[in-house]
């Protein structure tokens, strides 16, 4: 019996020595961006989708457009175009980062500016609006003219300096 409690103590002491120890490491900061996401929430944008270009769409103040874009909150957004022959409300969300030269950030490749909703009434009126918000797309917010600017970014190659 004494060599059982004996051999159940040393058993004991071993397993318990050979525990480690749990170490917490330091979580990684969270990234954040400069977005335009607060200052245009609750705004509604109005647009002409035949003025879409595969570069650029300019939206304005002006509600005599028929289409319209309404940033509901700091990240959704509901598209509603309103044309005779396509009538459509479209969902998503949204982050609009600050342009470079106000904020410098790392942008990863898979970025865009807008998600939308896939659903069955998107038809053929709404497909380049919808390829061209899903992109990564340079944001020009002008206060004092009331206007928004969108535009395909273009991908520009490093610099490489060439010692001499």
């Amino acid at each position: 019996m004494r060599k059982l409690y004996l051999l159940l103590v040393l058993v004991s002491s071993i397993s318990f020595a050979q525990r480690k120890k749990k170490t917490d490491y330091p979580s990684p900061p969270a990234i954040t961006y400069d977005t335009l996401n607060d200052a245009i929430k609750g705004t509604k944008w109005f647009f002409n989708i035949d003025n879409l270009t595969d570069k650029e769409l300019l939206l304005d103040d002006n509600p005599n457009q028929p289409d319209m874009l309404y940033f509901v909150d700091a990240k959704k957004v509901q598209v509603i175009l309103n044309h005779r022959d396509c009538k459509v409300t479209i969902n998503g969300t949204y982050m609009i980062l600050l342009p470079y030269l106000q904020s410098p950030q790392v942008v990863f490749g898979d970025y865009q500016s807008f998600k939308m909703a896939r659903s069955k009434n998107n038809n053929a009126c709404t497909k380049p609006l919808i390829a061209f918000l899903e992109q990564y797309l340079e944001v020009m917010y002008d206060t004092e003219n009331r206007t928004l600017f969108f535009s395909k970014h273009e991908e520009t190659a490093p610099m490489i300096g060439i010692p001499n």
